[in-house]
């Protein structure tokens, strides 16, 4: 089984320009962790779940001017932003039409409360939506926070500068090597050239 989905997952559909995270407006009481409340295959709903993708690129878009956004950027593994995506993207705004709840939801863990006494199945990162315009809505990220690696700010400005100062003295002895070989080339170029053959001439000639 996948990691469960939890409030918060990135999701994505196959037809929209945009991921969008998973919202859970009330909590059903199940929690991933101390603080990370699981979904389940109810939480369906456009607008109170699921939020517009950006663009549409289905056969059967929503009808309705075009519009534009920024293109999207990347994600980290904890599904928040790394970077901003260049350029526009227009066309249909995507407006979900999602037909029926999530499926391939996991059946062995039931989600209850108190709207849903019997338990309903939870979702995983196998589960996915249909949107009735032709999309495919499926989680890129669980929504579960990863530990990511802590940076010491200090130890890499050194390494850097350490790293930078081994550069540059190579750059720099490589330098100083390809200036004594020109200097060796052009004297030994001058002392073969005419002018020098007549000025050794005049040179002997005095003597």
């Amino acid at each position: 089984m996948d990691e469960y989905l939890v409030r918060g997952a990135l999701l994505y559909c196959d037809c929209g320009s945009h991921k969008r995270r998973m919202n859970l407006p009330v909590s059903h009481g199940a929690l991933v962790g101390e603080d990370q409340p699981m979904v389940h295959a109810g939480d369906s709903l456009a607008g109170d779940h699921i939020s517009s993708f950006g663009v549409c690129s289905a056969e059967c878009p929503p009808v309705g001017e075009d519009v534009y956004f920024q293109k999207e950027g990347t994600f980290d593994e904890n599904g928040d932003r790394k970077t901003v995506g260049f350029g526009i993207v227009t066309g249909p705004a995507c407006c979900p039409d999602i037909n029926g709840e999530w499926m391939n939801a996991y059946k062995a863990t039931l989600i209850a409360d108190h709207q849903n006494p019997a338990g309903v199945p939870a979702l995983t990162m196998q589960s996915f939506l249909v949107c009735n315009h032709g999309g495919i809505i499926r989680a890129e990220v669980s929504g579960q926070i990863r530990k990511l690696p802590q940076y010491n700010l200090e130890e890499a400005w050194d390494d850097f500068r350490l790293a930078t100062t081994d550069v540059l003295s190579k750059v720099e002895a490589l330098a100083e090597g390809t200036l004594h070989y020109h200097v060796k080339k052009a004297i030994e170029e001058l002392a073969n050239s005419p002018v020098a053959r007549v000025v050794r001439g005049v040179a002997e000639w005095l003597r």
